[in-house]
């Protein structure tokens, strides 16, 4: 029975069938996941078994529902053979994901046991192969059982985070896939595989049917036969399996996990510097490369394709223990000049000149940035573009508010649920860069000037702005200058939001407001958004006030304005504006943030604030009393 808070219950016996059978796939999955990973990647144990007794053992009706479900039972758990062949039977037609594990010894026996119950002709969605070697030491007949499956995925260290992350992000929209798993020499995965020179090995059939490998170090790809390859999906951590990039002309998505080599002689491919050698994948579409930004430049160079590419992603690995020397390379114009090269790549119509291939002419961006204020710290620049053709600035904005566009590493992570990185690809990027950058001097000042050599700002639509340290600025040298404001925002003529994250906000507000008639910077802005601003410099809030008020005559007025934990700033200098949505969540406060709608007309004064929650609108009575300024202020006296 449930019983809500208007004691008004629900008997379960009401419950639609649809919706139980939903709960219980949900509770048998979520049962598998605790800790943190997929359940395909869940080593099951005995008392997984008592998850599925909990909903077939409560009563007639739940049971019946329950054994209805074949997806319900489509994970095989290979335990005890008399289990397994029960959930086959109640399995039916649905596509099996199976789990091959156990503890040492018992690997060879689980072998067997598939060998019996599995049909050659049954259609298996995934292999989970997470325990002993031995468990790939599979008879002819037992590999056969295997024949459909399309996906093999390799991975050293599986309890490492980062890992788990790839797995969440990369591999929720396959639909089958083979894994081995803990094989960590090239000499143990050819002796396990069993692979041979020859065209006929009787592991042929399941080698030339994999359409997807992932290599997690283990440099699988020595072990297999390319002459009838056909990867479509490559995700590489290997540097030793990069020679084997010519021979796959069916590759489509290419994935490069710092696995990239380069020394003083020779290139990540192995090849002596000064030697002409292209990397011809006529079928590729999307690539990524997580590496040094040097060795992705130096890949994209020996790069050659027939189309451009779909998605293009570089993100550079930030290893904070690398030589300072090096870091030389992160200055704005090489940051600048790598970009260029990149975007060559992901260009139907490459436009001549450096200047202009960086524009991003085709492209809607979003921009971030994390500010460092301390001498010898580096800021951290991304740079997120989708095409014109198929995205419309709106699209970005509410993406970004749903969680979906994932933040720039090592800064505080937002409200929305960090699942945003497995549903990022499914927005269909065009673009995606992550660079550190050091200015000279490496201080806050610099970083509006380096984001305009780096990165051109006419296209960009959402951004974000963000200081590490103090709450506010230091005076002199550390302060944000007028002249480096002003140029960053007359280059952003698309922009539409501002996340201003402990900044400059008085710099800021100063050059966002036209004066004596002037035309207004950022003539698109609809939304400004401060957080964690302190507005105590006394003419902070007039500025504010005198900014709206002059964007609305210049017929670029504001539809939005955000305070998440501002303080020293009263909110009823506000309320003298029409249209304008007011968000205001005090630093003290940690309840929900209320918003504050401007209330005026022509038939009703302004008079002062109405409030809501994220339940709904008020009732339309004042509440210029009973903001949390005015408490603030009267505390303060």
């Amino acid at each position: 029975m449930f019983t809500s808070t208007h004691s008004c219950a629900c008997n379960f016996e009401f419950i639609p069938t649809e919706i139980l059978a939903i709960i219980f796939q949900e509770c048998v999955t979520l049962a598998h996941a605790q800790d943190g990973l997929m359940w395909c990647y869940h080593s099951c144990t005995r008392r997984c078994l008592l998850d599925w007794v909990c909903i077939t053992h409560v009563c007639r009706r739940w049971r019946t529902i329950a054994l209805s479900q074949p997806l319900l039972w489509s994970h095989l758990i290979l335990l005890y053979p008399s289990w397994a062949k029960t959930m086959l039977a109640r399995a039916k037609t649905a596509p099996l994901t199976i789990s091959l594990g156990g503890e040492q010894g018992q690997s060879q026996l689980y072998a067997e046991r598939l060998a019996d119950m599995l049909h050659p002709e049954w259609r298996q969605e995934m292999l989970v192969l997470a325990s002993t070697l031995d468990q790939v030491y599979l008879t002819e007949d037992q590999m056969q059982a295997f024949a459909q499956i399309e996906n093999l995925q390799t991975k050293q260290n599986f309890n490492d985070p980062a890992i788990r992350e790839e797995i969440n992000r990369r591999t929720l929209e396959l639909s089958e896939t083979f894994r081995v798993d803990n094989l960590k020499k090239k000499e143990e995965m050819k002796a396990a595989l069993k692979v041979h020179s020859k065209c006929v090995s009787k592991y042929g059939p399941l080698i030339q049917s994999f359409s997807s490998l992932t290599d997690g170090g283990t440099n699988v790809i020595d072990c297999l036969t390319f002459s009838s390859c056909r990867l479509t999906r490559l995700h590489l951590a290997s540097a030793y399996s990069l020679e084997h990039l010519g021979k796959m002309d069916t590759l489509e998505e290419l994935v490069l996990n710092q696995c990239l080599e380069w020394t003083t002689d020779r290139n990540m491919l192995g090849v002596p510097l000064g030697t002409s050698k292209k990397i011809h994948l006529p079928a590729l579409q999307s690539l990524h490369i997580k590496d040094a930004l040097y060795c992705a430049t130096d890949f994209a160079a020996e790069l050659k394709t027939t189309k451009p590419l779909r998605c293009l992603a570089i993100e550079d690995y930030d290893d904070d223990s690398r030589d300072m020397n090096v870091l030389s390379l992160f200055h704005p114009p090489e940051i600048a000049m790598s970009v260029r090269e990149f975007v060559t790549l992901s260009t139907e119509s490459p436009r001549t000149g450096a200047e202009s291939s960086s524009t991003f002419p085709d492209h809607y961006c979003v921009l971030r940035a994390k500010s460092q204020w301390c001498p010898g710290s580096r800021s951290k620049l991304q740079l997120i573009a989708w095409r014109r053709e198929t995205t419309e600035p709106s699209d970005i904005v509410t993406w970004e508010r749903e969680g979906k566009i994932p933040h720039l590493p090592s800064v505080r992570p937002s409200t929305h649920s960090h699942a945003s990185e497995s549903v990022f690809y499914k927005t269909d990027p065009a673009l995606h860069f992550y660079f550190p950058i050091v200015a000279d001097p490496p201080v806050d000042s610099c970083t509006l000037n380096a984001l305009r050599t780096a990165f051109s700002l006419h296209s960009v639509v959402f951004a974000t702005i963000k200081v590490c340290g103090h709450w506010r600025l230091m005076d002199g040298p550390f302060e944000l200058t007028r002249e480096s404001a002003r140029a960053f925002f007359a280059e952003t003529a698309s922009l539409r939001v501002l996340e201003v994250y402990k900044y400059s906000a008085a710099r800021l507000v100063e050059v966002l407001t036209p004066y004596d008639g002037q035309c207004a910077l950022a003539s698109e802005l609809e939304e400004i958004w401060f957080e964690e601003v302190d507005f105590a410099e006394e003419t902070l809030t007039d500025a504010l006030v005198l900014c709206v008020t002059a964007r609305t005559a210049s017929g670029c007025s504001l539809k939005k304005l955000v305070l998440r934990n501002c303080i020293n700033i009263d909110l009823q200098e506000l309320t003298t504006f029409t249209g304008l949505d007011v968000e205001a969540k005090t630093a003290q406060s940690e309840a929900a943030p209320q918003v504050w709608e401007i209330a005026g007309s022509s038939n009703q004064a302004s008079t002062g604030l109405r409030g809501r929650g994220r339940g709904g609108r008020g009732r339309g009575r004042s509440t210029s009393k009973k903001t949390p300024a005015r408490g603030r202020k009267k505390q303060q006296k």
